[in-house]
């Protein structure tokens, strides 16, 4: 590819360029220059202005994937450093007081070590009214297991 694209593109031409890089109207690009929207637009239709306007498109999209990988790798990594520091209180969570808090942590951990689940223990209640005799008998019963 030769420059001749770049030498018809004059200083003007070339902040033309990055106005409209920026997202500027022809509108906007007209009033900033003082022309009129006609001349903004037969310089953003000419050939040379297109093709330098698809490079530096292009050239800008690739700045912004690049610094998007970047980025991303950098969360990629910070997630890592912390993935033993969070499996670590995971760990130390067994050891709360609250049941509920240690249930939870045991399949958390089950679950992301390939492990099925824990299951709750299932607990009936069940009322049974009895009389107040029949109360007394059990109590007595309970009380001869408990010498034996």
């Amino acid at each position: 590819m030769n420059n001749t694209h770049l030498i018809n593109l004059t200083p003007r031409h070339f902040k033309i360029l990055d106005l409209a890089l920026a997202g500027w109207t022809n509108k906007n690009i007209a009033a900033h220059f003082e022309m009129s929207q006609t001349q903004v637009s037969i310089v953003i239709n000419s050939p040379m202005f297109q093709h330098q306007f698809a490079m530096r498109r292009s050239n800008l999209e690739e700045q912004m994937d690049s610094k998007s990988v970047e980025h991303l790798d950098e969360a990629t990594l910070e997630l890592k450093k912390n993935a033993t520091l969070a499996a670590k209180k995971l760990v130390k969570s067994l050891e709360s007081q609250n049941e509920l808090i240690v249930l939870k942590s045991a399949n958390d951990i089950l679950d992301r070590t390939g492990h099925s689940r824990v299951l709750k223990e299932n607990k009936v209640i069940t009322n049974v009214n009895i009389s107040e005799d029949d109360s007394k008998r059990i109590v007595d019963a309970l009380l001869l297991d408990k010498e034996i």
